[in-house]
C-alpha cells in the first residue's frame, strides 16, 4: 500500500482519473489505443498492451523486449479548470475540501498507472510459445461536492499478469492466452462517509480473469485482419483476500465481471514510403455484457504512421470523438490523447468525461 501511495504521490502534479466506461474493456489504458477510440485491438504491439488489449499479440514482436517504464498520467477537464494552490491535494479528500466548496457540481479526477513488463518472442522453430508478463499498478481518484454531500469515486489496482502466444500457418493466425491476477479496491459513494477518506468503505478483493485473443491476417493487399478478443471468460469472480488491503471497512467484495467480446476488422494501406494508414472497426462488448444499445458500443479509429517514428490518430467511440499523437523510437516512446467517455452509472451520455492521457514508455532492450 506505501508504494501505491508514493507512486500517486510523485504523478500528483500531473494526476489522472482512470477510465471508468460503461462498456467492459481493458483494465489497462493505452494512450494510443484512447486515442483511437479503443478501436486498437489488431495494434497491439508491445507487451503492456498484449496483456490487456489483445493477447494474441504476444505472438507478434520478433524480438524480446524489457519494458522498465510505463507510466500513464491523465487530466480530467475538471481537474484544469480549477487548479490552484491547492491542486497537489487532489489524492486528500480531507485536504481537498476547501477547493471543491469553491467549485460545486465539479467532479475533478487524480491518479496513476504504472506498469512494467517483458516479452520473449518464440523461439525453437515456433513449438515455444511466446511469453509475456508485467504487473499493472493503478490509482484512480475523484471527487465531487454538491448540496452539502461529498462524493468521491476511487478505484486502487494491483493485476500480476502473465501470457503466452503461439504463430500459427506461417504467422497468418495468431492466438493468445492471458491470465490476469486482480487484487482491486473500488467504489462511488454518496453520501460520503466520515471521517472522510478515499479509502473509505470501498468494495474490496482479488479473482482470476482469463482472457483469450485470436487474430487473422489475411496475406493480400492492405493485410485485412480480424480481431476477436474473449475478456473475463467464464466471468472473474471476487473473493474478499487481497495482496495489498487498501479499503478501509471495507463494503464487499466487487460483483462478478461478466465476460464480455471485443471483435474488429482492419486494413493498412500505403500512404507513402515507409508509411501506412491503420484504419479499424470494432464491435465492443459483442455479447452486450453491459446492456447497452449497438450504437455504445461500435468504435472506429484510425492512426497514420510515418516511418514507425511519427503517428497522428483520431476515433470514434462510445457515442465521443477522440484523438491523438505519438513518437517513438527503438527504446522509447510518448504518446499524447485527448478523450470522451461516458462514466454515468445509469447508461448512455448520464455522464460524460473530457480528459488528456499522457504516456511515456522506455526500454532496457
Amino acid at each position: 500500500m506505501v508504494w501505491i501511495r508514493i507512486v500517486a504521490l510523485l504523478c500528483a502534479p500531473l494526476s489522472v482519473l482512470a477510465r471508468e466506461d460503461v462498456v467492459p474493456g481493458s483494465r489497462y489504458t493505452s494512450a494510443r489505443a484512447a486515442g483511437m477510440a479503443d478501436a486498437f485491438f489488431p495494434l497491439a504491439d508491445d507487451g503492456a498492451s498484449a496483456l490487456f488489449y489483445n493477447p494474441a499479440a504476444i505472438a507478434r514482436p520478433k524480438a524480446p523486449h524489457f519494458e522498465v517504464l510505463n507510466l500513464t498520467l491523465q487530466l480530467n477537464s475538471d481537474y484544469l479548470g480549477m487548479i490552484d494552490g491547492n491542486f497537489l491535494n487532489v489524492i486528500n479528500l480531507p485536504g481537498y475540501t476547501s477547493s471543491l466548496q469553491a467549485n460545486p457540481g465539479a467532479f475533478p479526477g487524480a491518479g496513476a498507472t504504472y506498469l512494467p513488463s517483458f516479452l520473449i518472442p518464440s523461439y525453437a522453430g515456433g513449438w515455444l510459445p511466446a511469453i509475456a508478463g508485467g504487473i499493472l499498478s493503478e490509482v484512480s481518484l475523484a471527487s465531487n461536492y454538491n448540496n452539502g454531500e461529498y462524493l468521491y469515486r476511487s478505484r486502487y489496482q494491483l493485476t500480476p499478469a502473465i501470457g503466452a502466444g503461439w504463430n500459427l500457418a506461417h504467422g497468418i493466425i495468431r492466438i493468445g492466452y492471458v491470465l490476469q491476477w486482480v487484487n482491486i479496491a473500488k467504489g462511488t459513494l454518496q453520501p460520503a462517509p466520515t471521517p472522510l477518506s478515499f479509502t473509505r468503505g470501498l468494495q474490496q478483493g482479488s479473482g482470476f480473469s482469463h482472457n483469450l485473443g485470436f487474430t487473422m491476417t489475411f496475406p493480400y493487399q492492405m493485410l485485412p485482419t480480424l480481431s476477436l478478443v474473449a475478456r473475463n471468460m467464464f466471468g472473474t469472480v471476487y473473493g474478499t483476500s487481497v495482496l495489498l488491503p487498501i479499503a478501509t471497512g471495507s463494503s464487499g467484495a466487487p460483483a462478478t465481471d461478466p465476460m464480455s467480446l471485443d471483435a474488429s476488422f482492419s486494413i493498412t494501406p500505403r500512404i507513402g514510403p515507409n508509411s501506412f494508414m491503420n484504419c479499424v472497426f470494432a464491435f465492443r462488448d459483442f455479447l452486450n455484457s453491459s446492456s447497452l444499445n449497438v450504437f455504445t458500443r461500435l468504435a472506429a479509429g484510425v492512426e497514420f504512421d510515418f516511418k514507425k517514428t511519427f503517428f497522428v490518430r483520431a476515433g470514434f467511440g462510445s457515442g465521443f470523438p477522440s484523438m491523438g499523437l505519438g513518437f517513438r523510437r527503438d527504446k522509447g516512446e510518448i504518446h499524447l490523447a485527448w478523450v470522451g467517455e461516458e462514466i454515468g452509472s445509469s447508461g448512455f451520455q448520464s455522464r460524460i468525461e473530457r480528459r488528456w492521457i499522457l504516456q511515456i514508455q522506455a526500454r532496457a532492450f
